[in-house]
């Protein structure tokens, strides 16, 4: 029933109305679906909601990138469009503002259901966040995303090497190396504002901004 609500709501371009409830409504599906199979038994009650963030998060990245390059407002679905939104709609899919609201909403939902998702299939979807959300950065230009990414890699690195039990040497090591790298290029971006302000895929409306990432 959750794949056929988003496949009406794409079809009928209702993508925006639909958004928020269809999230929720797939994490509460993921969750019953794991808790009432039997082959999922082994979960405990935090194995339920992380595997459920992780498919989540995986609805949330195709809409999103969906949205992004544009291809969630063609096919039937032009003459959809072209009709007025009605009032209090939460996203106005009629307009370059909303669309833009929702490929931001879904990026949100993504980085928290795959990010979250750390117990699931030994961590992978963490991983797969961290690596989706690097190239979102670069790729889109979302130079604030850039103040999270040492954490967030550290943590992708350390909770990967966590569900394989990894010495804690190793983990120390690992994680300490990404947070020391991380920490030198913000260095270097602080510093050398030559360097930041010839990177293309970022728009910097001052000197500040670079100044933030010191």
């Amino acid at each position: 029933m959750t794949i056929i609500l988003g496949m009406y709501a794409w079809l009928t371009g209702r993508n925006g109305d639909y958004t928020l409830d269809y999230q929720l409504l797939s994490l509460l599906s993921f969750m019953i679906g794991f808790e009432g199979d039997s082959n999922f038994s082994h979960f405990d009650g935090l194995d339920y909601i992380t595997h459920s963030l992780l498919g989540t998060g995986s609805i949330s990245l195709v809409i999103n990138q969906a949205s992004a390059s544009k291809d969630g407002y063609t096919s039937g679905r032009i003459k959809r469009l072209m009709i007025k939104t009605p009032v209090g709609t939460v996203f106005n899919l009629n307009s370059i503002q909303g669309r833009e609201k929702l490929t931001s909403q879904m990026r949100i939902w993504t980085i928290i259901g795959l990010t979250f998702s750390w117990t699931a299939f030994k961590g992978i979807g963490t991983m797969i966040g961290a690596v989706w959300v690097t190239y979102d950065t670069l790729a889109n230009g979302q130079k604030y995303a850039i103040l999270a990414m040492p954490l967030l890699h550290a943590f992708a690195i350390w909770n990967l090497l966590e569900q394989f039990n990894q010495d804690s040497m190793i983990q120390d090591l690992l994680v300490g190396t990404v947070l020391m790298l991380s920490g030198i290029l913000m260095t270097m971006l602080a510093t050398k504002t030559e360097f930041a302000w010839n990177l293309s895929v970022f728009e910097w409306s001052g000197e500040i901004e670079i100044l933030w990432l010191d």
